[in-house]
């Protein structure tokens, strides 16, 4: 994977700018307060969309899995676990996906 490509979805920080709506210091300041709650109770304004679990697979992983130097065997059968999530979960967002979605799709695998 490309360093920069997806760095909030695999857990790194990154600085975004984030254009303040305010005519004054002091509007300003009250929309800085809350944009600091926001990023604290993690509902962050979205700047970007977020790929669907099939666009992230698709577009990023697959090359990554492919160029990681797995034997062939182990991308084909990681690559089929994957299609069968995607089937299921591959139109969400990755920031949507939560913990029912993923026992919802083990319980019907069982």
């Amino acid at each position: 994977m490309r360093p920069g490509i997806f760095p909030a979805i695999i857990g790194k920080k990154t600085s975004r700018f984030v254009p303040l709506n305010a005519t004054s210091l002091s509007e300003a300041l009250d929309d800085y307060r809350r944009l600091r709650v926001e990023r604290d109770e993690d509902r962050l304004r979205p700047i970007g969309r977020v790929p669907t679990l099939t666009e992230y697979v698709d577009q990023s992983y697959a090359d990554a899995l492919r160029n990681s130097g797995k034997r062939d065997a182990s991308v084909r059968k990681e690559l089929g676990y994957l299609r069968l999530w995607c089937r299921q979960l591959g139109h969400l967002r990755l920031n949507r996906i939560r913990p029912f979605h993923l026992g919802t799709v083990l319980t019907d695998l069982a």
